[in-house]
């Protein structure tokens, strides 16, 4: 597996982060505080338990920032309150799948703030048809 930038980010107040396509769970998010200047980058997100996974998209809204990953080793959905300084997995793969009513959840993407506290989030799965889970709770 390579170590290619697979999303990057603009979450306002200068601050841009990129997700990385990654072989270790240790360094799949980094950011910068000087709008992506070079040598401004610094790694601020792992995913303990999430070895291989791609961190694909980033949605934002005020300071907090959602991430999903998947593809290889377990989906999750994490969320930042610091604007990406700092995150925590808040849906683990087996969440996730109780949420979508028992799907077997490949990959998350595209997590989108839809205003007043709502997020919606896509699946992709082996199974057809499309699933979306969604958060009223920011």
């Amino acid at each position: 597996m390579s170590d290619a930038f697979s999303s990057i980010h603009y979450a306002g107040q200068g601050v841009v982060l990129a997700g990385k396509r990654t072989a270790s769970s240790t360094n799949a998010i980094y950011r910068s505080t000087q709008f992506g200047a070079p040598g401004t980058w610094e790694n601020v997100g792992s995913i303990p338990g999430y070895t291989g996974a791609h961190t694909y998209f980033f949605g934002s809204h005020d300071n907090v920032v959602i991430t999903s990953t998947g593809d290889e080793g377990n989906p999750s959905v994490l969320r930042s309150s610091d604007l990406g300084a700092t995150w925590r997995v808040i849906l683990t793969a087996s969440q996730i799948s109780s949420l979508a009513g028992g799907v077997d959840p490949a990959a998350v993407f595209s997590p989108l703030h839809m205003g007043c506290g709502r997020w919606i989030c896509c699946l992709r799965d082996a199974s057809p048809g499309n699933h979306l889970i969604e958060s009223t709770d920011d």
